[in-house]
């Protein structure tokens, strides 16, 4: 009887054990089940490369960027048939980086975009009027990039679109046609904001270099972001940016110029 007892209170011990480790491993799977969709939700794609985490900014907004980018394309490319990259450059002007990004669009004979912050044009109207001198375009990207103003609504985010125009003409005689949000396209997606931007061209962007959003990111791994980015892509609009703080896209420039050249992208301006 006793051992008929102490055999049966091993089994019941090795189900308990079996019983735990069960939902142990139940609660494991619900945990990454768990942390899946708060990914999904939030609509962000990790991907590693370089050794440093990057988001792709299509997903970051969703498929809307996406579908507005795509849309842009299509509109812009002249032959379908021709491998097509457009450089872009947001937050400008300064007094710093601008002039050395101008330096080597010149050298290689490209022209580029730059999407302007209003409230940067008065202490650089010098370096504005080289943009237009040497060829390229500007497009309107708010007066002060500050989410908290730029979409408390929808009045003052015509404010902001009205006071940069303003600045540019004042600066060289030009109103720009081109748009590109401040976050992306989420934030602009309402019929009142499609209204409110009527006379421009919304510009979003299918490359991005992540110069802005990786902290410490260097020259080397803007470069292979890029890169990475354009792989199976005809067409591309690339985002950098153009501050005081951001030297190491000055210096990745060149290498990915080289890139779409070698592989046979015309690269123009956005018109």
């Amino acid at each position: 009887m006793k051992s008929y007892l102490l055999n049966r209170k091993r089994t019941y011990k090795s189900m308990y054990i079996k019983l735990l480790y069960i939902l142990k491993k139940s609660e494991i799977i619900r945990l990454a089940a768990f942390i899946l969709m708060l990914i999904l939700l939030s609509g962000i794609s990790p991907v590693f490369s370089e050794g440093y985490e990057k988001h792709n900014s299509i997903t970051d907004n969703t498929s809307i960027n996406k579908e507005a980018t795509d849309s842009t394309l299509e509109e812009i490319a002249d032959d379908k048939n021709v491998r097509t990259a457009y450089l872009t450059f947001d937050d400008g002007l300064d007094s710093k980086v601008t002039p050395q990004i101008l330096d080597i669009l010149k050298q290689y004979e490209i022209k580029a975009t730059f999407f302007i912050l209003g409230n940067s044009v008065s202490r650089n109207k010098d370096v504005l009027k080289r943009i237009i001198d040497e060829g390229h375009n500007v497009g309107n990207h708010t007066y002060t990039h500050k989410k908290d103003i730029i979409y408390t609504s929808v009045k003052s985010f015509s404010e902001e679109l009205v006071k940069t125009s303003k600045a540019i003409y004042d600066a060289v005689g030009i109103i720009p046609k081109l748009f590109r949000p401040p976050y992306g396209a989420p934030y602009i997606k309402s019929q009142e904001y499609k209204d409110a931007l009527s006379e421009y061209k919304i510009v979003l962007w299918n490359v991005d270099s992540m110069d802005s959003r990786v902290k410490g990111i260097t020259s080397t791994e803007i470069a292979a972001t890029v890169k990475d980015q354009l792989k199976n892509k005809r067409n591309a609009i690339i985002l950098f940016h153009s501050t005081s703080a951001r030297e190491e896209t000055a210096k990745a420039l060149p290498e990915i110029i080289q890139y779409l050249i070698d592989n046979e992208y015309n690269i123009t301006r956005l018109e």
